[in-house]
């Protein structure tokens, strides 16, 4: 029996490791009953999947697992496996990732941020909404991880100024009789002392500051020895009689004896009090919470905001070419206004949650923890000074790389992709990196520099010391992972698991791929769970005559609204382990901006998909690859939901490869 509980004991410690070294050997049956390379595929993919959502493994770990059985389990080779690990979307994630840590560099996040808030208000429902719009705008460029932990510091800060102050110290001119108390929940001890012979004393009538320790308050004696003894108390001696008993023995220490008096007082604590601490609680929740599904939502609005975004563009450009519908600008378009739209909704659900009667104070005068919140602003402001050269610097510079994603190829007119030989040479990589390289040579500071100092922006030997490798890694071993189960047929053999859905409304199909994408992606991450539905329901769209991006961008952005759970992604996570909210408040905060975000994902397809990519027609690139794919041939003039197309019966299986 005592053995059988020492093993249980040691579960909790091993079950890691024990995991990790038995999985690959539970999972082995998939690959040794069938020698077919997308059965291999998809033993490794559901390899890479435990051993992220149980964490049994670092990132990089499971990178290089996955590395050393590609070519093990005779899936490719390694050399297979790196061609289609450093691709164009690769060098984009790459060099977005390094403009990045230049805006924490110069600390122009931090100054936007202050800015924001301080234009935006002060009071909780505006502060609110602050920190909903900084997150929300800066995740659209850098990682959501990032963001969160920039901003959140400046919401602590806000926040302290929502607390109930303490009770002002005693000037020269309180009697010698001091009583202080403290706001801790456990009984504090007030030490009182009257000294005869205070004008003897070199500090004359001065009393000193009055010194804490945990709830214990002392009043400072003019006997510096004594001092230094009282100081050395811990925080735990809130019993009268130990105090006094510790007091006595540093007093015979000191060959001197004073009169002492203990009394034990319990903190006062007024309804009102109560109340402040209260909806102070509250709000840190509040602040909190706003910036983690700031950088949730705000992530949607670019290519570039998540590594599902550039997920999607791999897997769009790597199926159908460049010569599509789809690009920067067009889907900045559609899923902007989703990402501005879902911000305000949560602002609004969050100010019934958090602040009552927000709507009746939105235009009242600013209360004195109004007044204080924005003193801190000021001051934060004030530490960073006036804006540098290297701010102004990166600023134009991401400006410029944003112009020329925009106007790549607009459509409407040439853009600067036409004066290439060929329009697969000008993607979305090229500004980027353009950028990345100014940044290795413009001057942090050009008064330096015409003085006779020069130093870059950006340092390599800081870059690489701050660059995410482990999720640059993961990044590309999941790219290269679907590329080769799209290659081996494992895309096309789950695609055929899927029941028929051509009888099915595309509208009632992408609504349910939707639901199902955003919830599974609150236990699993978003990008594993867009990196294996993508492919396969673009492979279904094309069966029943639907244009693939009405599909893949539902998958792409809902995999990205997780507000549920603290393991759906990394602000929610950061947020959880700060000990300010519990997993029933995440939920509790999260359901409403869930719902409203599925609710605008599905009118913006609806509205401004059809719009801006014509989303309802069955574009020629899809019927082309198809083709290529079936060796079918169709009609160019099908749209959405037609039911017209050879292989829309589930009966059909030939398109299999």
């Amino acid at each position: 029996m005592a053995s059988l509980k020492k093993t249980f004991r040691l579960i909790p410690v091993y079950w890691r490791l024990v995991t990790a070294i038995l999985m690959p050997l539970l999972l082995s049956p998939i690959i040794l009953t069938t020698d077919s390379k997308s059965a291999k595929a998809g033993y490794l993919l559901t390899l890479l999947t435990v051993y992220m959502v149980l964490e049994l493994l670092p990132i990089a770990g499971v990178v290089l697992l996955t590395l050393f059985l590609v070519p093990t389990i005779g899936l490719a080779t390694t050399s297979e496996f790196a061609k289609y690990f450093m691709n164009d979307t690769m060098f984009l994630f790459l060099s977005v990732l390094i403009m990045a840590i230049s805006i924490e560099e110069v600390n122009l996040h931090n100054r936007l941020a202050l800015l924001a808030l301080r234009t935006i208000g002060v009071s909780p429902s505006r502060l609110i909404l602050g920190f909903l719009l900084i997150s929300g705008f800066l995740s659209m460029w850098m990682s959501n991880f990032a963001v969160t932990l920039m901003i959140l510091p400046i919401a602590v800060a806000v926040t302290e100024t929502l607390t109930p102050e303490d009770p002002p110290l005693s000037t020269p001119e309180d009697p010698p009789l001091l009583t202080s108390r403290s706001h801790s929940r456990r009984p504090s001890v007030t030490f009182q002392e009257y000294e005869e012979n205070r004008a003897a004393s070199r500090h004359g009538s001065a009393f000193l500051a009055k010194r804490r320790a945990s709830n214990v308050s002392i009043a400072p004696f003019t006997h510096e020895m004594l001092f230094a003894a009282i100081e050395e108390t811990s925080a735990e001696r809130a019993d009268a009689n130990e105090a006094t008993a510790f007091l006595d023995e540093s007093i015979k220490e000191l060959g001197h004896r004073s009169p002492i008096k203990v009394v034990v007082t319990e903190p006062e604590e007024t309804e009102e009090t109560r109340g402040k601490m209260e909806s102070a609680r509250e709000l840190t929740k509040a602040f909190q919470l706003s910036i983690a599904y700031g950088a949730n939502i705000g992530g949607m609005a670019t290519l570039i905001g998540t590594y599902n975004n550039m997920l999607l563009r791999m897997i769009v450009e790597g199926s159908y070419g460049t010569d599509t519908a789809f690009n920067f600008l067009s889907f900045s378009m559609v899923a902007a206004p989703i990402v501005f739209l879902a911000l305000f909704t949560t602002w609004l659900i969050f100010c019934v949650l958090y602040v009552p009667g927000w709507l009746k104070n939105w235009r009242k005068a600013r209360p004195d923890s109004d007044k204080a919140a924005l003193r801190t602003l000021n001051q934060k402001l004030h530490q960073l000074g006036p804006i540098k050269n290297g701010e102004i610097s990166v600023l134009i510079i991401f400006g410029c790389v944003i112009t020329l994603w925009l106007t790549r190829d607009p459509k409407v007119v040439p853009g600067w992709g036409a004066l290439f030989a060929a329009q697969e040479y000008a993607t979305d990589a090229l500004p980027v990196m353009l950028g990345t390289i100014c940044l290795f040579i413009v001057p942090a500071d050009f008064k330096a520099f015409f003085s006779g100092s020069y130093e870059p922006i950006l340092q390599w030997q800081r870059v690489v010391a701050r660059l995410p490798w482990d999720f640059f890694l993961f990044a590309g071993c999941l790219m290269t992972l679907m590329k080769l189960s799209e290659v081996y047929g494992l895309i096309d053999s789950l695609g055929a698991a899927v029941p028929d859905l051509s009888a099915i409304p595309p509208i009632v199909v992408m609504l349910l791929v939707s639901l199902f994408g955003s919830l599974i992606s609150e236990v699993m991450g978003g990008g594993l769970v867009a990196a294996i539905l993508l492919p396969i329901f673009a492979n279904i769209a094309e069966m029943t005559g639907v244009n693939p991006l009405y599909y893949m961008m539902a998958i792409a952005l809902s995999t990205q609204m997780v507000f549920l759970t603290p393991i759906s992604s990394f602000p929610t996570l950061i947020v959880y382990n700060s000990g300010t909210v519990t997993f029933g408040e995440i939920v509790k905060s999260g359901i409403g901006p869930k719902i409203a975000c599925l609710a605008i994902l599905l009118l913006s397809l609806e509205l401004l998909g059809w719009l801006v990519m014509d989303i309802k027609v069955f574009p020629d690139w899809a019927q082309q690859r198809l083709a290529s794919r079936t060796g079918a041939s169709w009609n160019s003039s099908a749209t959405l939901g037609t039911t017209e197309f050879p292989f829309a019966s589930s009966t059909n299986t030939s398109w299999i490869l």
